[in-house]
């Protein structure tokens, strides 16, 4: 059997990529890898941390696009 025929395409599944609806699915799902490639997840800052100190903090390192910050959960909910 020869795997290399113009015909035969094996690709690997993604389930990420699979729950994407519409034309324009490998374009969003390909948006999507490049921005989570690029991500990183830290936590232990101290209460009062704004989005703003986070991004003047990380941009010693290089420029910073975009900062969400979640709402932590204190001992009083």
């Amino acid at each position: 059997m020869n795997l290399r025929s113009p015909g035969y395409k094996i690709e690997r599944f993604d389930a990420k990529k699979k729950a994407a609806v519409g034309a324009n699915a490998d374009k969003e799902f390909l948006k999507k890898y490049d921005i989570n490639r690029r991500s990183v997840y830290v936590n232990g800052f101290p209460l009062g941390t704004t989005e703003a100190d986070i991004a003047r903090h990380f941009s010693l390192a290089g420029d910073v696009l975009h900062v969400d910050l979640k709402p932590r959960r204190t001992a009083n909910g």
